[in-house]
Order: C-alpha cells, then sequence, then structure tokens
C-alpha cells in the first residue's frame, strides 16, 4: 500500500513539474509571439494572416523545448514531431475559428480574443502532449 502511494505521489510530482516546464516554455513563447502578433497586426497585417505566419515557427521552436525539457522524451523525434505537428494543426484550425467567431461574429477586440485563444489552447495542448504526445520515456 505505502508503495503503491510513493508511485503515485512520485507520478503527481513528475506531472506538476511537467506543467510548470510546459507553463515556462509556454509563456516565454506565447508572450513573444503575442507581442509579435500585435506588432504585425498593428503594421496592418489580417489577424488571421498573422497567425498564420506566427504558428508553424512557434511550432517548431515549441516542440524542441518541450521535447527536451518538459517531458524529457525518449521515444522516436520522428513519431512525436508527427503527433506534434497534428496537433497543432488542429490547434491552427480552432485558433482561427475562436478569432472568426470572437471578432467576426461577436465583435470582440482582436487583441483580447487571441489572448483567451492561446490560454485555452495551452491547457488544452500540456493535456494532449502529455498523454498522447510526450509519453515514452
Amino acid at each position: 500500500m505505502a508503495e503503491s502511494e510513493e508511485i503515485q505521489g512520485s507520478a503527481v510530482h513528475r506531472t506538476m513539474g511537467e506543467l510548470v516546464r510546459f507553463g515556462i516554455v509556454g509563456v516565454a513563447h506565447n508572450l513573444l509571439g503575442y507581442l509579435v502578433y500585435l506588432l504585425i497586426t498593428w503594421l496592418g497585417t489580417d489577424p488571421k494572416v498573422a497567425v498564420a505566419i506566427l504558428y508553424p515557427i512557434g511550432t517548431a521552436v515549441s516542440f524542441f523545448a518541450n521535447r527536451q525539457w518538459t517531458f524529457e522524451d525518449k521515444g522516436h523525434v520522428g513519431q512525436s514531431m508527427t503527433r506534434y505537428i497534428s496537433m497543432h494543426a488542429f490547434g491552427y484550425v480552432l485558433n482561427i475559428f475562436i478569432i472568426y467567431l470572437g471578432v467576426d461574429v461577436l465583435a470582440f477586440p482582436h487583441q483580447l480574443v487571441q489572448l483567451f485563444a492561446m490560454g485555452f489552447l495551452a491547457m488544452l495542448f500540456f493535456l494532449i502532449s502529455k498523454l498522447l504526445i510526450f509519453n515514452e520515456r
């Protein structure tokens, strides 16, 4: 019984560490990405085009940071990269839909809608990354 609790405690401790590291990577990546987003939309780029430009760059940077540092994944790089890209492709479509719904339909400011989308996708991406992408140790 004590061994089971110890294993369970170890898993919780590991997950909390991963969550903190994922948060650090995400905050750094998203803060820089959001500032660039604000700059290029301020320069006249359509918000959806801005996301289309920034998404692939952010995906590549966050893949390597999360694979190496956050989850310490030892699985096959190609397999985890394929799953990661698939997750981000889904996230990209969802991000565009959130912007469409929030800006074009509900008329909220695009800056706030994109900020909401980033937070929502970050939570979703942590769960998918932990459970489906970087779960090979």
